[in-house]
């Protein structure tokens, strides 16, 4: 028994070194088979089940990706990095143990750059429908823009005041009114402060005195802010269009001094921040029965609108130009509003911007200021410290006074 006992165990001993032997089975699982990151990247950890010592090949610079445990668990640790170009972009992060391999597959989309001509709606305004059509089948695009909120343009400033009597149509964004046409009767004038003023008539003197007034008695009452995430802007015929739509300004004219037919913008890309700081508003207390002492034709009732309401307050625009992306730029300029702190890369990129505050002086004309980050401050404290001037207005039509609209058109060549 004892020899017989001797060759079973050397048979086996024989068997353990019979180099005919199969390989034992390796096996290395991610939990998901491939990574599909947008264009910021991503970091992500993926479970990976196995039964040998697997490792990670090399990556691309853009694809950082190891092995690391973690109660005794094993994970595939991956760092997809921005991706700056448009083209997207793809590897294979390859798992490994001797001849057991297995292919991780990661994608990234391109920068989602913005359509070229996007429109945004700036705060000031409150619009219900902006379309354009092309007339000609050219370049040049005819937008008709309708809103029930409208800011007030530096062209149509002096036009501004609760019962003045304009044209519901406002091409290149000037106001028409009627103020020399027809005799207007008294009006009574009633403000959120629940205030309440006759006038002999409507009058943009008179009503800029009692605002005064009011807001010096009670300079925070009825206080409403509005502001927005930064509009990104990536041509300058894309931000005139924006400044004339929103606020009849040619800002491509006013920060680079030549048109956007002339000029192109030089930088990656551009921001507009920009609020609407409403203090007080002033309407038309009671419906008139008559608005003014002349009868006018049906047709021409159903074209004239009056101002019923105005509001006062501030408003002020800050673009920032920069070479860099668009994320990383905004993530600093909103350091800096905040008074944060930048590390190195965050330095260098607020040394490359370009910025140009945008306001009105207290004629109500704009002033424009370049420079840098100094211009991101004042524009954020300059909202307890410009001029409160008339900021946006809305309407009610002659007719039946009922709500209104304005229509706003304009050709963009």
């Amino acid at each position: 028994m004892k020899h017989w006992g001797l060759f079973l165990f050397a048979l086996a001993f024989a068997a353990c070194h019979d180099d005919n032997q199969p390989e034992p089975t390796y096996y290395i699982t991610p939990e998901i088979s491939g990574l599909a990151a947008d264009y910021p990247g991503v970091q992500q950890h993926i479970a990976i089940s196995a039964n040998c010592d697997w490792k990670v090949e090399d990556t691309p610079e853009w694809c950082i990706a190891q092995k690391i445990t973690a109660d005794n668990k094993d994970y595939l640790a991956v760092e997809i990095m921005p991706n700056d170009e448009k083209n997207p972009r793809e590897t294979f992060i390859i798992l490994s143990y001797g001849q057991t391999i297995i292919p991780f597959h990661v994608t990234q989309k391109g920068e989602e750059m913005p359509a070229p001509m996007q429109w945004y709606t700036f705060p000031t305004n409150w619009f219900s429908d902006v379309t354009y059509d092309s007339p000609d089948n050219d370049k040049t695009r005819r937008y008709r823009i309708t809103g029930f909120e409208l800011s007030v343009s530096p062209s149509s400033r002096n036009q501004v005041f609760p019962g003045n009597l304009i044209n519901r149509h406002a091409t290149n964004r000037e106001l028409t009114d009627y103020a020399d046409k027809y005799t207007f009767n008294p009006i009574i004038l009633t403000a959120s402060t629940y205030d309440t003023k006759h006038f002999t008539k409507p009058s943009l003197e008179q009503t800029n005195k009692w605002v005064k007034e009011l807001i010096a008695k009670s300079p925070e009452q009825n206080s409403n802010f509005f502001y927005q995430s930064p509009i990104r802007y990536t041509t300058y015929r894309q931000l005139h269009l924006l400044g004339i739509g929103n606020m009849g300004l040619k800002l491509d004219e006013l920060i680079s001094g030549e048109s956007y037919l002339s000029k192109e913008m030089e930088k990656r890309t551009g921001m507009i921040y920009t609020y609407s700081h409403e203090l007080i508003r002033i309407f038309v207390g009671e419906y008139p029965e008559n608005l003014i002492a002349e009868t006018v034709s049906d047709d021409e009732r159903h074209e004239m609108s009056y101002i019923n309401g105005v509001a006062y307050g501030r408003t002020a625009l800050l673009l920032v130009e920069s070479d860099r992306k668009y994320q990383e730029t905004k993530n600093v300029v909103s350091k800096i509003m905040w008074e944060e702190s930048l590390n190195a890369e965050e330095l260098q990129i607020r040394d490359n911007l370009t910025a140009y505050y945008i306001y009105f002086n207290d004629k109500g004309d704009v002033q424009t200021e370049k420079g840098g980050t100094e211009l991101i401050g004042k524009f954020w404290t300059g909202v307890s410290t410009l001029n409160i001037l008339p900021v946006n207005f809305t309407t009610n039509r002659f007719e039946n006074h009922a709500v209104g609209t304005m229509e706003v058109t304009f050709d963009l060549p």
